[in-house]
């Protein structure tokens, strides 16, 4: 049987998760069994302070640790009572070292580097695990090197558990497992038999990066050529079932049913590329006489595909493609749904081109990105070609998105309609959108914190200097369902809350200085955050109709405890109402005993404040919203986004300092962050942010969908990207077609009165001016008064 379970390679065991009857909790423990150092006697060479003695680091609590002097040379070590197989060690960090080594001892005096080579360790923080040949010792040591500092300042070395772990059998099968792993020609189901798995021991399937071609039922469906398949399976101890191991991705290359050969079309460039290709020969032609037949039995679920698509294609091509239904011809687009592609997925699509165009999914929105792949490629070509073939497509990571920071700079309704169009163009599916923030210098009107959202719960609480009314914010919502794009609200508290302080003081802490922050330790203030909740979620006709909402939650100075308390109550709320909250990782930096559900969706964004392997361990789905790598924050830091870096080297399993298997359940993809923390005060435009959000958004859309490709270049995909551009009937980076080879837009030679010489026909008509002989040629006389 194949089991989908929370775990999460490299740590030997997750954190435990309390079930509940309404939703799942998480507080950070450590498995009891498998860790041989709980509750054994430790030595250190010191603490910081009394309360932060060593024993406090084996004592199986995520909210107690061990903290040392301020020195490099500090160690710490564990007595497991006697001598016992060991091959593992895992730190979780509160603050890591710069480096250190991990030692074995019989005695505590003659001590040993479980590594070879006698290496220094480099700490990557967080939750760290160190693996080493199997070896027997009484005595486990960290023995600091270089402390790290943090901010400039260097502190003591401090983790919250230090764990050994004897993993050799678990460890054996994984390795006998991934040997047995091949896929064989017409293979329709994952065989590691010859692995020979002893009785006491289950192999389950946990994690594989395509789907469609071997999902978690280790099903194997033969792609249109060979495929790279990234796998994880779990080894469990069926005598002791906390005792589980993922492995690192098992690569298997699956055989396709056809060779893509040098005489066949090559693959057509879009963004994001493609998953599957299998050239034909010869081109589809779109003419004049074309048009965009649906299914007719689609007809009502593919309507709107159907007009969105004929209205792209006037705008790129000119022509006025007629919409009807019923079967192809020669020359056609075709849409249709087909139930039996579920295995390709919500979004994937089968996209094939011969004397047309055919786009089948199961879903309308599988479909509709099908459109945008030939959209992309007749937009490239002047002459309205297609390369005949078969794509298979489908994307490697569920959710892809965008978050815009409109409270710190507004952002017109209409900026926001057009990036809808840019995000299905590049098939991202998330666009979230930060409502509230505060800022350092005031706006002009002098508030120093903005509201961007209709209310009438509180009345005056939306931003004067720039909002949306409700029924303009529910219209963009709706409009993202037609473009295949989850918009979702993000109401930010109880940090960043500058504006709720401001409409109403007693909702803060005026004693704490610091009117940022919601004072939630006070009933009062929660139930005004519910209500303004309620206002958007409840009714016959509510503002927030997408199934997502993101709580904020991040950057609080307050009690650990009572602000752990209220996230469990945020997300607890939200799912009440229905939806799926979402909220910013930060359970490293908020340690602490009072549980929290894990119910929602975790956008990690700062490893030290909440580390993706914690989180994944835990049991939240997380999003890769890494701020070295995601964020961009204008003329403060990260201007654009590092293109070349990303498309090179990151997929949304890599964080700064973690990288997760590929293929792994609870990584659902990654968000690119605007934060507009100074940009209203330095005079940054929209038009600002599009230049720099442009290149950004095509970059991870390709990794996001497509992840990475051997195959493929980031020379090329600079090329590909500069010709694919905007999206249609979105011009938001304002280019024009010109026919000349001066560029020139606009010329006006006043020798025919006001008609464009520059032959883009962009003639003029004069009010109150006259055609007049000037110095050289004729020139404009202004008449004055009402002219133009």
């Amino acid at each position: 049987m194949l089991v989908l379970a929370m775990m999460l390679t490299p740590v030997a065991q997750p954190a435990a998760v309390h079930a509940q009857t309404t939703s799942k909790q998480a507080v950070k423990e450590v498995p009891l069994q498998t860790n041989l150092a709980l509750h054994k006697k430790v030595v250190a060479s010191g603490n910081e302070v009394d309360a932060l003695k060593p024993e406090l680091a084996v004592d199986g609590k995520g909210n107690t640790r061990w903290s040392s002097p301020y020195k490099d040379d500090q160690w710490f070590y564990v007595d497991l009572g006697a001598k016992m197989d060991i091959d593992r060690v895992v730190i979780r960090w509160q603050t890591p070292a710069e480096s250190y080594k991990i030692l074995v001892s019989d005695d505590a005096k003659r001590w040993k580097n479980v590594k070879a080579d006698g290496g220094v360790i480099k700490s990557k923080g967080g939750v760290e695990t160190v693996d080493f040949p199997l070896l027997k010792a009484r005595y486990v040591k960290f023995q600091g090197v270089k402390r790290a500092p943090v901010e400039g300042t260097l502190y003591g070395y401090s983790f919250y558990e230090f764990e050994v772990y004897q993993l050799h059998d678990l460890r054996t099968i994984v390795d006998n497992v991934t040997a047995a792993l091949k896929v064989n020609a017409g293979q329709t189901k994952l065989d590691w038999s010859a692995a020979h798995v002893p009785e006491d021991y289950e192999v389950t399937l946990y994690g594989s990066d395509r789907l469609p071609v071997i999902d978690l039922e280790g099903d194997i469906r033969e792609p249109l050529v060979d495929a790279k398949v990234n796998l994880i399976i779990q080894v469990t101890d069926k005598k002791n079932p906390i005792r589980k191991l993922l492995s690192d991705n098992i690569t298997v290359l699956v055989p396709g049913q056809h060779k893509q050969t040098s005489d066949r079309n090559s693959e057509p460039d879009v963004i994001p590329s493609l998953r599957e290709w299998y050239g034909g020969k010869g081109n589809y032609s779109l003419t004049e006489s074309s048009r965009i037949v649906v299914n007719a039995k689609d007809h009502e679920i593919l309507q709107n595909a159907a007009e969105l698509t004929r209205q792209d294609l006037q705008d790129i091509t000119g022509l006025d493609i007629k919409i009807e239904y019923g079967e192809p011809k020669k020359g056609d687009l075709f849409i249709a749904i087909d139930p039996s592609l579920t295995w390709l997925g919500d979004e994937g699509n089968l996209f094939k081109v011969d004397e047309y165009v055919s786009m089948t999914s199961s879903t309308a929105q599988g479909v509709f990105f099908g459109t945008r792949t030939a959209l992309q490629i007749i937009k490239q070509h002047p002459d309205r070609t297609i390369p005949r073939g078969e794509s298979r497509d489908y994307p490697k990571y569920e959710q892809r998105g965008l978050m815009i920071d409109v409270a710190r700079k507004f952002y017109t309704i209409d900026f926001l309609q057009s990036y809808v169009k840019l995000l299905s163009w590049y098939k991202m599916n998330t666009f979230q959108i930060h409502l509230n923030d505060s800022v350092g210098t005031p706006f002009k009107d002098g508030t120093r914190a903005a509201f961007r959202l209709e209310s009438s719960t509180y009345p005056g609480l939306a931003s004067p200097n720039g909002h949306y009314t409700k029924q303009e914010f529910k219209d963009l919502q709706l409009m993202g369902k037609e473009y295949g794009v989850n918009i979702i609200p993000e109401i930010d508290t109880p940090g960043h809350s500058r504006v709720f302080t401001s409409y109403n003081p007693s909702l803060g802490n005026p004693s704490t200085g610091d009117d940022n922050m919601l004072d939630v330790s006070k009933p009062e203030t929660v139930q005004f955050v519910k209500s303004l909740l309620d206002e958007y979620l409840d009714g016959n006709d509510p503002t927030f109709i997408g199934p997502d909402i993101n709580i904020g939650t991040d950057e609080y100075n307050g009690d650990t405890e009572v602000f752990r308390g209220y996230m469990d109550t945020l997300i607890k709320y939200i799912n009440s109402k229905g939806k799926h909250p979402h909220l910013w990782g930060g359970l490293t930096h908020y340690n602490g005993v009072t549980p929290i559900s894990t119910d929602a969706t975790m956008d990690i964004w700062h490893e030290p404040y909440g580390a993706p392997q914690q989180a994944v361990d835990l049991g939240y789905d997380v999003i890769n919203a890494q701020n070295t790598y995601m964020y961009i924050v204008p003329t403060v830091y990260g201007n654009y986004l590092n293109t070349q870096l990303l498309y090179n080297e990151w997929e949304p399993v890599k964080w700064e300092t973690t990288t997760l298997p590929l293929g792994h359940p609870h990584v659902k993809g990654g968000m690119f962050c605007l934060w507009n923390d100074a940009s209203e005060v330095n005079g940054l435009s929209m038009d600002d942010s599009h230049d720099r959000m442009l290149p950004g958004v095509q970059v991870v859309a390709e990794k996001m969908w497509t992840g990475t490709r051997e195959d493929r270049s980031f020379e090329r995909f600079e090329q590909r990207k500069k010709k694919i551009g905007d999206a249609p009937t979105a011009n938001l980076s304002h280019k024009v077609a010109v026919n000349n080879e001066d560029n020139s837009v606009i010329q006006y030679l006043f020798e025919k009165e006001f008609e464009d010489a520059s032959g883009n026909h962009y003639d003029g008509k004069g009010v109150n001016v006259d055609i007049t002989q000037g110095k050289y040629e004729n020139g404009v006389r202004l008449n004055g008064e009402e002219l133009y």
